[in-house]
This record gives C-alpha cells, structure tokens and sequence, in this order.
C-alpha cells in the first residue's frame, strides 16, 4: 500500500515534518515523487517505526543501568 507522507504521519502518530525529515535523511525509503509530493510503502514506514522503537528501547535500557550505577557508587 501506497501511502502519502500525511497519511503515513497520522499512521504512526509523528508529525508530517517529522516524517519527511526522516524520509530525507534516508531513514525511511522514498518509494516515488509526486510532482513535490513524496510517497512511501506502508510496509517500510512500519519496519522504520519497529527499527524506531527498538532503538529507543535500548536507549532507555542503557539509561537505566548508567543510573542504577550512579546510585550503587552513591555512599549513602
């Protein structure tokens, strides 16, 4: 499924600016142009989204463990 850069911005709940950026800086694929409209498949906006999530999983992961030990090296 083909979608446009709106559609697939309220799809995913991020902003249309927001998704172009990411289409712009080769982090979701552009599919074709449009005249000046970009069009992506749904499929890779959803492998972008899961890719997304998985690094901000990881991030969150690492932020925990760097504050558990700040908090254990803490002498209480």
């Amino acid at each position: 499924m083909v979608l446009t850069t709106q559609q697939a911005a309220n799809l995913v709940k991020v902003s249309r600016p927001y998704l172009t950026a990411r289409i712009d800086a080769g982090d979701i694929p552009l599919f074709q142009r449009v005249g000046n409209q970009r069009r992506i498949l749904k499929s890779d906006l959803l492998a972008w989204q899961k890719r997304s999530r998985r690094q901000q999983l990881e991030a969150l992961k690492q932020l925990g463990q760097s504050v558990t030990e700040e908090y254990e090296a803490v002498d209480l």
